[in-house]
């Protein structure tokens, strides 16, 4: 028995009509900017604009912002009759020959980079957010699994300077209980030495007791009064009171 081949696949893109004139990639020329590649199979290529309306992905809101001044865009079937394999591939090539935005490579609005499953694929802020509003109203926990494979990625990265301040923020924010907790679970992990400064140094100097003392006719604010007698060459007798010690200092300033 012979089996025909599934051919109902077919490759699709989004023209801006604001945008018009010659645009070649190769041997695909479209006479509107491109700002969307898809794959699909019966009337896949319409259901952006139906969707329009209720989802904010980038390439809905381009589209409604293009009903908002009385123009739609253009939707073209760049090649038809292909196999699913065959459409994943071209879907892939044409994505990666005009280039996405968000990787800064050209105008696609696709936000992966096609084929099968979400290959490099890029959400944005507030798609973050959403998601996480949501796994916390529907209490989702991340599987023994997912925790896993977390952590695997996450072996050996650096944290940017932006992560470091975000950590810092997020502890100082919790109450004295919560923050011990923090400290004894991360009781024999190593850091780098970024990732101690966020978690542990801020910390210290948040519940530090402050010292104010008169130093060349400016008021300083010091958190460590023996560090701050060390780098000034001042003499510091550990066997008094700070508050001794303070009165001393002053007086020898």
């Amino acid at each position: 028995m012979f089996l025909l081949e599934d051919k109902r696949f077919y490759v699709y893109a989004y023209l801006d009509t604001k945008k018009q004139g010659k645009f070649k990639y190769e041997n695909f020329v479209f006479n509107f900017e491109p700002f969307y590649i898809g794959k699909g199979k019966d009337n896949r290529f319409l259901s952006h604009i139906k969707d329009s309306e209720n989802h904010n992905a980038p390439r809905h809101i381009r589209i409604r912002e293009l009903k908002c001044q009385n123009l739609s865009p253009v939707v073209l079937i760049v090649k038809n009759y292909l196999n699913q394999n065959d459409a994943f591939e071209l879907e892939s090539s044409l994505i990666k020959l005009i280039g996405r935005l968000d990787k800064k490579q050209g105008p696609l609005l696709n936000c992966t980079d096609g084929g099968q499953g979400q290959v490099n694929r890029k959400f944005t802020d507030l798609h973050k957010q959403k998601i996480s509003q949501t796994r916390l109203r529907k209490n989702i926990k991340h599987t023994k699994e997912t925790l896993e494979k977390i952590r695997l990625k996450r072996t050996g990265q650096k944290l940017s300077l932006k992560s470091i301040e975000n950590v810092k923020n997020a502890i100082l924010k919790r109450d004295p209980e919560t923050q011990k907790k923090f400290i004894f679970s991360r009781l024999g992990k190593k850091n780098n030495e970024n990732q101690k400064k966020a978690a542990f140094g801020n910390l210290k100097e948040k519940n530090a007791k402050k010292w104010e003392i008169n130093f060349k006719g400016q008021t300083l604010v010091i958190t460590n009064l023996k560090k701050w007698c060390k780098i000034n060459n001042v003499k510091y007798d550990s066997r008094k009171t700070n508050e001794f010690k303070l009165k001393e200092l002053e007086n020898k300033l």
